[in-house]
């Protein structure tokens, strides 16, 4: 406790933090995790970093005949030395399950028949940028042409068309949508290209995932990474938005999360989110007799981009 003291003084801003910009009510990802996670510890969830579900059956209990899951986890190497378990497979026992593991969701794809058939739009062949730039300073600012940061935007193509088209003049870029949001460490930016335009500017208008930048793979996407970020910062510049470019990493946050590419052009509906049957309470197979109802399921659920894909251009993602 002494340590953490002395690391972290204590002040009002610490205690009393203000995490949204009172405008927009938006919230950097980053707070919004740290916020998640203290409400969920202290209601008791047992969080265990480095343990990924790989698949699940039902188990039914001979007596209750109450089904749970029979869940199969892959623990890596620092997870299985810290809850005891052995590295790889485990299997472990759970009342639910829900998936909230995105948009290729793993429970989704290994639970399917539960929720249904999933529903696959395609829209405009758009590429989405999501860039996370850092904080410039008050001296910096007015350094760079700035009396102070620019308020949030939320900009399309079809709404605000001067502006887009001086994006366009300027930058030489074709862009459908801005999206501008402070935090308070850093601030969040979507673009919306489409694909086409990317390739015009010597990128390959492939996508990657967070969990690539994260692997050994990133590496080789740096030459293309810092042309993503060159042609962001051509835009931020027309648009007004200050990025510093003689801070570290260009003035982007640290890798791997300072800028990456999603595929826009598509968008994935689970129109059912839900399943479960269950016995009565109390139901015993010694005094009831064998069960004869339906095909008895444990709750399942699917739960944020796993249920929705956020499609940023029509207004989802983190306001949804």
């Amino acid at each position: 406790t002494r340590a953490l003291d002395d690391a972290l003084p204590i002040t009002q801003q610490v205690a009393y933090p203000v995490f949204t910009e009172p405008e927009t009510s938006s919230i950097g990802i980053d707070e919004l995790q740290c916020l998640l996670l203290k409400n969920a510890l202290m209601l008791g969830v047992d969080f265990r970093l480095g343990v990924g579900y790989v698949n699940a059956k039902i188990q039914i209990d001979d007596e209750t005949v109450l089904p749970t899951w029979m869940c199969e986890l892959n623990y890596d190497d620092k997870a299985a030395e810290m809850f005891g378990k052995d590295p790889g497979k485990n299997m472990e026992e759970f009342d639910c399950l829900v998936g909230c593991d995105g948009p290729r969701s793993t429970v989704r794809d290994t639970q399917q028949k539960h929720f249904g058939n999933i529903e696959k739009r395609k829209f405009m062949d758009c590429v989405g940028i999501v860039a996370n730039v850092r904080k410039v300073g008050r001296t910096r600012l007015r350094e760079l042409g700035f009396d102070q940061e620019p308020s949030d935007m939320n900009r399309t193509k079809m709404v605000f068309k001067e502006f887009f088209q001086k994006i366009e003049e300027e930058a030489d870029a074709d862009i459908e949508n801005l999206i501008y949001y402070k935090a308070s460490y850093h601030n969040y930016i979507i673009l919306v290209p489409k694909r086409a335009d990317l390739v015009k500017h010597g990128l390959s208008g492939k996508v990657y995932s967070f969990h690539e930048s994260r692997s050994g793979a990133a590496k080789a996407q740096d030459d293309e990474k810092q042309k993503l970020k060159a042609y962001c910062r051509r835009v931020l510049q027309v648009a007004g938005v200050p990025v510093d470019d003689k801070a570290e990493n260009g003035g982007f946050v640290d890798v791997p999360n300072d800028c990456m590419a999603f595929d826009f052009a598509e968008c994935w509906n689970t129109k059912k989110s839900m399943a479960f049957n269950l016995p009565p309470p109390g139901y015993s197979v010694e005094e009831d007799g064998e069960w004869e109802g339906r095909r008895l399921v444990p709750f399942v659920c699917l739960a944020g981009d796993a249920l929705l894909e956020p499609f940023w251009p029509m207004g989802l993602g983190l306001k949804r």
